[in-house]
């Protein structure tokens, strides 16, 4: 595992009221920008209609969030005041069609749907659910509800709900499902009675389905709905059609200790008969990966981690877990001892490569991410915070950008000569193209390495252009290349997928 330390220097903002994003690291495989600020908080927003990166930002001396626009490059492009309360709007979750939205509640009785559009215009400012003599039900607490985009651009949202005779502060009575579409129209709502506390749920879409997955405090046989685990939810009725049943949701120690284990903050469908989801134990965290119709675990994955680890999310109601463009090279991350490692792993349930970022010694031990956006070209964006120590403690945010190919170009400094290759597709399964662009050139080498560091391949690069290499020989997972080009190196790595 390659570990990258993160040196962060302090920076403040000379208007509280304008945030600044500085560079505060960079390597061949990361670059880091931190927003400034009293307490900034940063949320990337799901974006799917390019690859643009959004953010909301938010400090507790401002009277407005804001949205902001970047490039790639983690460069600003826009940033807009949003005139509206942020202790109701502190974030965005979603954009679609250039409008943002976001659903919170008040009061533990009314939870609010609202669009704004990229000018900070308010459109739309919707009930989703009012507490009624009817209709007596409550909202347990804010963090157990969540909701989720679908590919039609509707959205489910599922719920925690209480009545007022319940006096416990963590207990359910019921959990709540309501589909609604991008206008704040209620298309459906399903309720569903409870006999032991759900804390969490999650969401994710497979196929024709919604898989929703329950997190159970207590177990109880005879609670149906909760026993069931993980449910497949149908798209327009929200009937429950079929189930996968909850295996064991506790671990027993040496020592006799119980501890809950569950997945955490979110599962994705991989494909439209597989889904994933982070399963984390009192000292180990695994990757289960299902087959949906065989309700069979295919494969599992557990890195090596230490005793002390998180899957925290901050805004954890629609943070993506899990982000990916090819089946052969899906990301995920977790937080272990106070550094965030980057795991790398195809559906097939290899672990390509893992990055550990070390925070600085000076943060406390709770680091957390804030949400993850792969680009069209591979680059993860990852959003995450941190805290200093004592007595200089407050919040930092930080943007950092993992790029999977690494160093890619070299420019000669005296000369100005730029060499620059492109390895692709990226993953590969069957061959690997290299165009080369440089000044004189004469003829290359390229070599491949594993993950260990043995040398698997070695092939001359004769032209410019048109440069193939037969990869079918080599095992799935992730490579490391040299390339040779006027006497110097490019490196990049490559995943080759079977």
């Amino acid at each position: 595992m390659k570990r990258i330390i993160l040196i962060i220097f302090t920076c403040f903002a000379v208007n509280i009221n304008a945030q600044t994003l500085t560079e505060i690291y960079r390597d061949n495989d990361f670059k880091v920008k931190e927003f400034t600020g009293v307490l900034p908080d940063i949320t990337i927003i799901n974006n799917k209609d390019d690859d643009t990166i959004w953010v909301s930002y938010f400090d507790q001396t401002l009277e407005n969030s804001k949205i902001i626009s970047l490039t790639k490059d983690l460069n600003i492009i826009s940033s807009t005041l949003i005139n509206y309360p942020p202790i109701v709007l502190k974030s965005f979750e979603y954009k679609i069609n250039d409008k943002f939205y976001r659903v919170s509640y008040k009061d533990q009785d009314t939870l609010k749907f609202r669009c704004f559009d990229r000018n900070g215009n308010n459109l739309i400012d919707k009930s989703l659910w009012i507490k009624t003599n009817e209709d007596t039900l409550w909202i347990n607490t804010m963090e157990y509800f969540k909701y989720r985009r679908l590919s039609n651009n509707n959205f489910l949202l599922t719920a925690n709900a209480q009545y007022p005779s319940n006096t416990d502060e963590y207990g359910s009575d019921a959990i709540r499902l309501i589909l609604f579409d991008t206008l704040g129209n209620i298309l459906n709502t399903k309720t569903y009675p409870l006999k032991s506390l759900i804390t969490e749920t999650r969401i994710c879409e497979v196929g024709e389905h919604l898989i929703l997955e329950k997190v159970p405090a207590t177990a109880s046989p005879n609670d149906y709905f909760c026993y069931r685990g993980i449910s497949y939810i149908n798209k327009e009725s929200l009937e429950i059609e079929d189930s996968i049943p909850r295996g064991p949701f506790v671990d027993t120690l040496a020592s006799g200790e119980i501890r809950r284990s569950h997945h955490l903050n979110n599962i994705i469908a991989i494909n439209d008969t597989t889904f994933a989801g982070l399963f984390q134990g009192p000292d180990y965290i695994k990757i289960n990966i299902y087959n949906k119709k065989t309700k069979e675990i295919i494969h599992q994955i557990k890195p090596t981690t230490s005793t002390n680890i998180s899957t925290e999310n901050h805004n954890n109601f629609y943070v993506d877990r899990f982000v990916f463009n090819n089946t052969d090279s899906i990301y995920t991350h977790y937080v272990d001892n106070g550094s965030l490692t980057l795991l790398n792993f195809s559906a097939t349930g290899n672990i390509n490569f893992q990055y550990k970022l070390l925070f600085p010694s000076d943060y406390i031990k709770k680091n957390g991410v804030i949400g993850m956006k792969i680009t069209e070209d591979g680059e993860v964006i990852i959003a995450t915070y941190g805290y200093t120590m004592q007595p200089n403690y407050k919040r930092v945010s930080w943007l950092i950008k993992f790029n999977p190919d690494g160093l890619v170009n070299l420019t000669d400094i005296e000369t100005g000569d730029k060499e620059t290759i492109k390895v692709y597709p990226n993953p590969a399964r069957d061959y690997i193209n290299v165009d080369i662009e440089c000044t004189n050139f004469k003829q290359s080498d390229i070599e491949l390495f594993d993950m260990q560091g043995k040398l698997v391949k070695k092939e001359k690069l004769k032209s410019k252009l048109g440069n193939r290499i037969d990869v079918s020989n080599l095992n799935a997972g992730a490579y490391t290349y040299n390339v040779s080009l006027n006497g110097k190196t490019i490196s990049g790595k490559i995943i080759v997928g079977k």
